[in-house]
């Protein structure tokens, strides 16, 4: 739950299985623009779609969801949800069968324009029919690849991962493979597991960091015991107006240290996960003792 997977890089016939997909999602395109050109109720119920989909976007609710979402970075989760709804009114197609099924019933080939547009899917549906009289197509009862005695096979995924907000996520990627060599009835099946861990988001943990900056240079200025018979505003809006200056430095050092921390000395030693914790406390070392944390910034400079 939470990943996706990319793209997946190989020698094996996976590479036509891929072209096979993309030809049947080209096809199933091009009747959907087809449909939405010549049928005034497709359009009607696509546009109803569209209508209800902008009322519920321009709402104060989903607006305030839309910009939490952007801070998070799950505004393409959100999306992705959204497209399920024009999905249901798109056809989708597995087969050269499914494919001409479609044709007959929705292409009327009377017209000049339709004519060229079944001549082109016609050819799609050609390439489509090779594949699958080669049985190049996976299915889950064929074998992946053919490997000699002295062959190897590669085969390289790209996933992408969903990030935490505040704290990492942890992942348990398990892959197993049958084998069969030659003359052998059975297969032999074998598995690998691979643990990975995702770091959270990093803009909402800079943004935690910098409150924390925010926070030490409060505390620091705190600890001078406030004088007798001082106006309790007064000293404190004085406080904050001489000390915009270590703010700003603060603000500025958190910023910067924050991102590269684990390359100082001092990120070897604190060894902390990164998380909404360790962001909240680096923050605050910052506006605690933003003198030593520029000094660290400028050892880790000259080296």
């Amino acid at each position: 739950d939470g990943i996706d997977i990319q793209e997946i890089h190989d020698t094996s016939v996976a590479e036509y299985q891929r072209e096979h997909q993309k030809i049947c999602s080209e096809i199933a395109l091009l009747l959907d623009e087809h449909n939405f050109a010549k049928s005034k109720e497709y359009r009607q119920k696509v546009f109803k779609i569209v209508k209800d989909d902008l009322k519920e976007t321009f709402t104060l609710k989903n607006i305030i969801n839309i910009y939490y979402r952007m801070f998070t970075g799950q505004l393409e989760e959100m999306q992705k949800k959204r497209l399920e709804k024009y999905a249901s009114f798109s056809l989708t197609i597995h087969n050269s069968a499914e494919a001409e099924s479609a044709v007959s019933k929705f292409l009327d080939v009377s017209g000049e324009d339709s004519q060229f547009l079944s001549k082109f899917i016609n050819m799609k549906l050609d390439r489509l029919k090779e594949l699958e009289k080669k049985k190049i197509v996976i299915s889950s009862d064929t074998l992946l690849s053919t490997i000699g005695s002295s062959e190897s096979f590669d085969r390289t995924y790209v996933f992408k991962c969903e990030r935490g907000v505040f704290n990492s996520k942890s992942y348990n990627l398990s892959f197993d493979c049958s084998t069969k060599e030659p003359g052998n009835t059975e297969a032999k099946n074998e598995s690998v597991s691979v643990n990975i861990t995702v770091s959270p988001n990093p803009v909402a943990l800079t943004m935690v960091a910098l409150i924390g900056a925010v926070l030490g240079v409060i505390l620091k200025e705190s600890v001078s015991p406030i004088p007798i018979n001082a106006e309790y505003i007064k000293y404190w809006s004085d406080m904050f107006s001489t000390s915009a200056h270590k703010f700003v430095a603060g603000l500025a050092s958190a910023l910067v240290f924050f991102n590269i921390y684990e390359h100082t000395e001092l990120g070897k030693k604190l060894n902390q996960e990164i998380s909404w914790r360790s962001a909240l406390m680096i923050g605050t070392i910052c506006g605690l003792l933003n003198d030593r944390i520029i000094a660290a910034l400028t050892g880790l400079i000259i080296g």
